[in-house]
């Protein structure tokens, strides 16, 4: 899988510790665009992650300006649409805008039920996931329930 990153969900993999864990699979490459790095750089922990390479911050060639989003979640979708490639963001806004134009977006939460769906994980450790990402507040009940469902199902 191919994903680029927004802030929002690097901020979020930090805070649990997952970083490693979700974006050091040698299956999967993660991206993000320069103005990522730009709205991360007073987080020395996440910057000094980054640096190290796993997420390669590649430039964009050709800018998009699409309205009601930030200028980093520009760079993301941009980004996305020049290599074809999915967005994995917490930002519902973001998510929303790319899937209008016809590019997957994804949440942390259906991150790790790709996870599980592509066996990268087991359920029980996919629901651990998941019930911390609740626990956190980072993840609706209803969410949750929709996404237990598909994992048992």
């Amino acid at each position: 899988m191919q994903f680029v990153v927004d802030t929002s969900c690097l901020i979020l993999l930090q805070k649990l510790n997952w970083l490693d864990e979700f974006l050091c699979h040698a299956e999967d490459i993660f991206i993000c665009p320069p103005r990522v790095m730009q709205e991360v750089k007073n987080d020395k922990k996440l910057l000094k992650w980054l640096k190290i390479g796993t997420v390669a911050v590649i430039a964009v060639n050709k800018s998009m300006s699409i309205t009601g989003i930030s200028e980093t979640d520009n760079e993301v979708v941009a980004l996305a649409t020049e290599k074809n490639w999915s967005i994995l963001s917490e930002d519902l806004l973001l998510r929303q805008k790319a899937e209008k134009l016809a590019i997957p977006a994804f949440n942390l939460a259906e991150l790790i039920v790709l996870y599980y769906q592509y066996a990268r994980i087991d359920q029980d450790a996919c629901i651990n996931r998941l019930n911390a990402l609740f626990a956190k507040a980072a993840l609706s009940k209803t969410a949750y329930r929709e996404l237990v469902e598909i994992i048992k199902s």
